[in-house]
């Protein structure tokens, strides 16, 4: 339901003509490409190299503690061996490619 204020402006606007030159409208649509530029580079920044036992326990499903014990295990190997303890997102890809092949085998 539209409100008796926002219906007035609507009705104040009806009779609202903009004038715009070919410079005004190539001004905008250069500033439109250009904000649809910064957008995608946004986006397409790379992802992250490293990734915590918490944040790689998350991306794999599994619980930090099952991934610490794979690690002190040998089944998974940590970019470094102090703490905080990081996985590379290579090694990360690799595991759950694994997991996915175990589970597709098991089906």
């Amino acid at each position: 339901m539209l409100g008796p204020f926002f219906v007035f402006r609507l009705m104040e606007l009806q009779n609202l003509q903009v004038r715009l030159s070919p410079a005004d409208i190539a001004a905008i649509a250069d500033a439109v490409v250009q904000r649809l530029a910064n957008q995608q580079h946004a986006v397409s920044e790379p992802a992250k190299l490293f990734y915590s036992e918490r944040d790689a326990a998350k991306l794999l499903n599994i619980s930090a503690f099952t991934l610490g014990n794979w690690r002190r295990a040998g089944l998974v190997k940590a970019a470094t061996d102090r703490r905080p303890v990081s996985y590379r997102q290579s090694d990360l890809e690799a595991i759950a490619e694994f997991m996915t092949r175990r589970l597709a085998e098991q089906c």
